[in-house]
C-alpha cells in the first residue's frame, strides 16, 4: 500500500531518461488527498511578499573616519557618516574584534590582518569599538550607502602549510623548507612551496659501513658533541663456510640494546640479511653519544658488512 503524503508546498524536480532536460515543478492542489499539479501561469506557486527584480550595487563612500589605533584594552572610534560603514583592519600582523558601540569583546567580529574587512549596517549606532587580543593594529572606517565590495584579507608574501610558515620575497631555503619561487606581496599560495628534505628541520643525515670476515663487525654513528643521533635503520649481511646463527645488536639507543638474530647463510648458497627499518627513527640515550650496529661473528671463511644510517640535531628525543 503507497502512503498517501500532504503536502502544503511541493516543488518536485522531475527529469526522465527521455527528457533530461526538462525540469517541471508541481505544488499541491487544494483539497484532500495528494494531488500534485504542474506549476504554471494558470497555477502559479503561492509566494507572500514583496521583491525586487534588481540589486542596487557599487559602495558610495559617504565620508571617511579616522583610524582607530586598536590595543588588548579596546578602542572606541566615531562612526563616519553613511548608512554603512566598512571597517578594515589594515595592520599586518594582529587581527581585530569589532562591535558597534562603546564595548567590544574577543567574541566579536573578527577582522583578519591585511585588510580583513567587515560591512556594517549602522542603524542609531555612532561608535564602533575594537579590541585585539594581543599587541596593536588599525582599523579604517569608511562610510556610505549601496552594496560593499572587496578583496579579503591577503598573506603579504606569506604561506602556510600545516603548521610550517614561510615568509620570504625570493627564491632559496627557510628552516628547512624550500621556496621554489617568489611568493608575491598579497598572495597566499602552497603551489609552490615544498618540504625539501625527509630529514627534520636542522638535522645533519648521516651514514656509516664497515666490512668484515669472520669476526663481529662495527657501523658507527659517530658522537657530535651538543647533538642527539637518531637511527633511522641498519643492514647487516653475512655468509660463512657453515650455516649458522648470531645475534646482531644495536647499542647507545634510548632504553637501551636492541638484539635481532641474522641467520649467516652457506657461501655455496647466498648470503643472510638482517635489515631493520625504523619509522620514525630511533633517538639516541643521550647527548654526544654513538650509535652502532654491530653484527655477530659469521666463523670461519666469513664474510659479513654492516651498514648504519641516520641523522643528528640537537633536539632531545
Amino acid at each position: 500500500m503507497i502512503k498517501r503524503i500532504l503536502f502544503a508546498l511541493v516543488g518536485l524536480c522531475i527529469a526522465t531518461a527521455a527528457h533530461a532536460q526538462a525540469v517541471i515543478f508541481y505544488k499541491q492542489a487544494p483539497g484532500a488527498g495528494f494531488n500534485p499539479v504542474p506549476v504554471s501561469v494558470a497555477t502559479p506557486l503561492p509566494v507572500t511578499g514583496t521583491f525586487s527584480s534588481t540589486i542596487s550595487g557599487g559602495f558610495t563612500d559617504a565620508a571617511i573616519g579616522t583610524p582607530i589605533a586598536v590595543t588588548t584594552g579596546g578602542v572606541t572610534g566615531t562612526l563616519p557618516a553613511g548608512a554603512a560603514v566598512v571597517a578594515t583592519n589594515v595592520g599586518t600582523t594582529n587581527g581585530a574584534y569589532c562591535h558597534l558601540g562603546g564595548t567590544a569583546t574577543t567574541s566579536d567580529q573578527y577582522l583578519s590582518p591585511n585588510g580583513g574587512w567587515f560591512a556594517y549596517q549602522v542603524g542609531a549606532a555612532t561608535q564602533l569599538t575594537c579590541i585585539t587580543s594581543a599587541s596593536t593594529t588599525t582599523v579604517n572606517m569608511v562610510g556610505g550607502s549601496g552594496l560593499p565590495t572587496g578583496t579579503g584579507g591577503g598573506g603579504g608574501g606569506s604561506a602556510i602549510i600545516g603548521n610550517v610558515r614561510i615568509d620570504q620575497t625570493t627564491p632559496g631555503t627557510t628552516n628547512g623548507v624550500q621556496i621554489n619561487a617568489a611568493l608575491p606581496a598579497g598572495t597566499n599560495t602552497v603551489g609552490n612551496v615544498g618540504q625539501n628534505s625527509q630529514y627534520p628541520v636542522g638535522s645533519t643525515a648521516v651514514t656509516a659501513s664497515a666490512t668484515g670476515t669472520t669476526g663481529a663487525t662495527t657501523a658507527t654513528l659517530a658522537a657530535v658533541a651538543s647533538n642527539y643521533n637518531f637511527v633511522c635503520g641498519y643492514s647487516i649481511r653475512a655468509n660463512a663456510a657453515a650455516a649458522t646463527t648470531v645475534s646482531d645488536t644495536l647499542t647507545g639507543i634510548i632504553s637501551g640494546t636492541m638484539t635481532h638474530e641474522l641467520w649467516v647463510a652457506p657461501s655455496a648458497s647466498g648470503i643472510g640479511v638482517d635489515e631493520q627499518i625504523f619509522n620514525p627513527c630511533i633517538p639516541g640515550s643521550a647527548v654526544n653519544t654513538a650509535i652502532a650496529a654491530v653484527s655477530g661473528a659469521p666463523g670461519t671463511s666469513g664474510l659479513v658488512s654492516s651498514t648504519i644510517w641516520g641523522y643528528y640535531k640537537t633536539t632531545s628525543p
